[in-house]
């Protein structure tokens, strides 16, 4: 690309000349020039034959790099400065055939200004009926449309009549199912209370239940421990005094020996028993610390320690009696062995209380406890199910009180969007009215105007 360039020629910092050249303007493909927005300056050593200032042309590539020789700028300049004269020259020349023509035009304007106001004068008549004919079919448009109208502003409000119907008709169904469902809350609610109330009442049975059984365990150790047995002839006191002194002294050593055993082994079973009843102190104890998805596992683990708890009980009450039957058998034989052998000893002579009527009387006040809890955890279970049914019926309600709720909303809208519908043709009713009434008056006047000068 062509550029126009100014020289410059500084000294260096060794003593040396830098010489640039300062692009001023370029040429464009249509040969025009124009001035480059940018200062931009191209470092040269061809420069020996031009002083500092002096304008040169020259042509640059893409990358700004010098294309050929520098050349002075001074006949392009004249050439171009020569161009631009005569190109002012043609310009005035141009200016002066444009007043020309103005003044012509003028002259002609006034011409046609002077022939309209003749053909004014001719059409005025001709206009004022035109006017007239086509106020008159405006009027008829606007009274066509005044009556389209009024005809849909009727159908509007009576559309919002059949609106506000059915709005009423669904807020009457809102608060229904409203209603429904607030009494259903409090049916469960209500339920809820009782089946708490019931859980505590079985709690309180259950502990009542445990505290029974406690007691009639304690009891019933302690009529075994008191001798209140009945051996049933298992002694044969007539044999024991007839048999030889040694042979019954062989049989009282056998018991004891029997005895130490059966001793040993309900001491251990009387151990397991203490354990398994720590091992459910801790469930217990456990329980009310565990969340949801423990609790179900440690109340079935306590169930099962109970069961186990209660057998080894039914167990040891058998394993009790059998080894104070075999006390009081061992008790017999000594006592028989000691007359025979001369020794007096009244640490047998020990009175018996019978328990046996306070043991009855705990039993049947277990079964009445028992059959108390059959009942109640039977109407807890039938209040659970109750419950269920409600929060279903709950469930159904509520989800029946959101459709009527959209619903509700729906036809709010509806009729809302109706009410704007009848708002907006009010409004253009009344425009048109108000442009149709003087409209006519209007006409009607002209009309009269027209009659009195005959152009009806």
């Amino acid at each position: 690309m062509l550029y126009l360039a100014e020289l410059k020629k500084t000294k260096g910092f060794i003593g040396g000349i830098k010489t640039e050249l300062k692009l001023i303007a370029s040429q464009g493909k249509d040969k025009s020039w124009s001035v480059v927005s940018k200062e931009t300056t191209i470092a040269t050593e061809e420069s020996n034959n031009f002083g500092d200032g002096a304008l040169v042309v020259v042509t640059l590539d893409q990358n700004q790099e010098i294309q050929g020789k520098i050349e002075p700028a001074t006949g392009r300049v004249l050439k171009i400065l020569q161009s631009f004269s005569r190109l002012l020259v043609k310009s005035k020349e141009q200016e002066q055939e444009i007043d020309q023509w103005r003044q012509s035009l003028q002259i002609q304007m006034e011409e046609l200004s002077q022939r309209e106001i003749e053909l004014q004068t001719n059409l005025s008549q001709i206009a004022q009926v035109a006017a007239f004919n086509d106020r008159h079919g405006n009027s008829d448009n606007y009274q066509q449309q005044l009556q389209q109208q009024t005809k849909a502003l009727s159908q509007a409000t009576q559309k919002v009549d059949r609106q506000q119907m059915k709005l009423k008709n669904c807020q009457e169904q809102f608060e229904k199912s409203l209603a429904s469902v607030e009494e259903t809350k409090t049916q469960l609610l209500v339920k809820e209370n009782i089946f708490r109330s019931q859980q505590e009442s079985l709690e309180l049975l259950n502990q009542e239940l445990r505290t029974k059984e406690e007691l009639q365990e304690r009891i019933s150790r302690l009529a075994i421990e008191s001798g209140s047995i009945e051996l049933d002839d298992k002694v044969n006191i007539h044999a024991l005094e007839n048999m030889p002194l040694g042979e019954l002294q062989e049989i009282v050593n056998k018991l004891k020996e029997e005895l130490g055993r059966i001793v040993r082994f309900v001491n251990e079973q009387e151990e397991e028993l203490t354990l398994q009843c720590q091992t459910i102190q801790e469930l217990e104890d456990g329980l009310g610390a565990a969340n949801e998805y423990d609790r179900l596992n440690l109340e079935q683990e306590l169930l099962d320690e109970k069961e186990r708890k209660k057998m080894l009980d039914q167990t040891l009450v058998g394993q009790r009696r059998t080894l104070r039957e075999r006390q009081e058998i061992l008790r017999q034989h000594l006592r028989i062995l000691e007359r025979r052998q001369g020794i007096i000893s009244t640490d047998w002579e020990d009175q018996v209380v019978n328990l046996k009527p306070i043991l009855l009387q705990l039993k049947n006040q277990h079964n009445s406890l028992v059959q108390k809890k059959s009942e109640l955890e039977s109407e807890i279970g039938q209040i659970e199910e109750d419950i269920d049914k409600i929060k279903n019926t709950l469930a159904e309600q509520e989800k029946e009180l959101n459709n009527n709720k959209q619903d509700l909303q729906q036809q709010q809208e509806e009729c809302q969007q109706a009410k704007i519908s009848v708002a907006e043709l009010q409004s253009q009713v009344k425009i048109y009215e108000e442009i149709v009434q003087p409209m006519q008056a209007n006409l009607n006047e002209i009309k009269e105007k027209f009659e009195a000068l005959g152009i009806f």
